[in-house]
């Protein structure tokens, strides 16, 4: 139990460590988020993407407490930051146009001229549609001198970014928005049409080039298949009930097969029908005798069917339930193999038997 208490009580002194540590390397702000006046405004911020190579921070700046240089980061995650700064600073209104931000590039820098400190933000913004389509890119690089670390660079952040805003509202950003809408409109319109003709059944289509195309089926159609098999042949009468009950053994199976085609047209194919069942069983106390009635061996009798069929097909093919399924007929003609590898008691007897049906 005390060795318990004590892991805890040095996880718990590590991570206090690791939080001064991280407070010691890191300066951390938040953005002033009063209203921004921009004329003419006609779109608000629907949503900030991260795609900056470096995500860990947004600059490296001097500590006024040791004056070495640490991490400049906001208190929250950056696209939190920055929806929280939009909203306040440029609230949407009804009728705007949403708008989404790709941070590409934010990073603050402190610099020395003329024995006066300068905050340097380099900051680029990609404006984007809502389906991600590129719009306008600002990219601004902005200095001020340093009265204070703390607010003067997140002023400068705030200044780096009301530009790109004010950059992006001067563009002709609306006028590659609605191409882009018409744009987006056209590959729908055209998606549609290669659905509807993908999709087509039971009619025919007429595309804008005046081609008729026919009912667009698969072409090839493969199948397995697999399961129980049961010999339908009645077992003769008058034998006994042992030998009755090994014969309907041999009746029951498994069965596997294949089928490959090829359609011609819409409802007429040509192919190849495969096909292969097994059935066996095994009986012991067997007796032979002899044309006096004597016993001359005793053992197991056993037998191993097996059937193999290959042979050329032909299918037809009719569609129902809108196209959504089908009937398939086959009337296939070819080479059936009957093997028996039998034994009885202590003979094995092989049975070879081919023919075309």
């Amino acid at each position: 139990m005390k060795k318990n208490v004590y892991k805890f009580i040095l996880l718990f002194s590590l991570i206090i460590c690791n939080s001064g540590l991280y407070s010691q390397n890191y300066r951390l702000i938040n953005l002033n988020k009063e209203p921004v006046e921009m004329p003419d405004k006609n779109f608000f911020i629907l949503d900030v993407l991260d795609n900056r190579q470096m995500k860990s921070a947004i600059g490296i700046v001097k500590s006024d407490e040791t004056g070495g240089n640490v991490m400049l980061d906001f208190t929250t995650k950056m696209p939190e930051e920055l929806m929280s700064f939009f909203k306040s600073a440029f609230p949407p209104d009804s009728g705007q146009i949403p708008i989404i931000i790709s941070v590409n590039k934010l990073w603050v820098t402190e610099l020395e001229k003329d024995n006066s400190e300068i905050s340097k933000c380099e900051i680029t913004l990609k404006f984007l549609t809502p389906d991600h389509q590129d719009l306008y890119i600002s990219e601004v690089v902005n200095k001020i001198g340093l009265s204070s670390i703390q607010t003067t660079n997140k002023e400068n952040i705030r200044k780096s970014i009301i530009r790109c805003m004010d950059d992006f509202n001067d563009s002709e950003w609306q006028i590659n928005y609605f191409k882009s809408l018409k744009n987006n409109y056209n590959r729908n319109l055209e998606q549609q049409r290669q659905d509807t003709i993908k999709n087509l059944k039971t009619q025919r289509y007429y595309p804008d080039s005046g081609e008729i195309i026919q009912n667009i089926f698969p072409k090839f159609r493969f199948a397995l298949q697999g399961g129980y098999s049961y010999r339908l042949a009645k077992i003769l009468s008058g034998v006994d009930k042992e030998f009755e009950d090994y014969i309907r053994g041999l009746k029951s199976g498994y069965n596997i097969g294949g089928d490959f085609n090829y359609f011609i047209n819409e409802k007429n194919s040509l192919g190849v029908n495969i096909s292969f069942s097994q059935a066996k069983n095994t009986m012991s106390g067997v007796a032979l005798f002899d044309s006096y009635g004597n016993i001359i061996a005793v053992g197991d009798m056993k037998d191993d069917i097996r059937l193999f069929y290959i042979g050329p097909s032909y299918t037809m093919r009719s569609s129902s339930n809108e196209g959504k399924s089908y009937i398939l007929g086959s009337f296939t003609l070819g080479y059936l193999s009957y093997k028996d590898n039998a034994y009885v008691v202590n003979t094995e007897i092989d049975l070879d038997f081919d023919t075309i049906l």
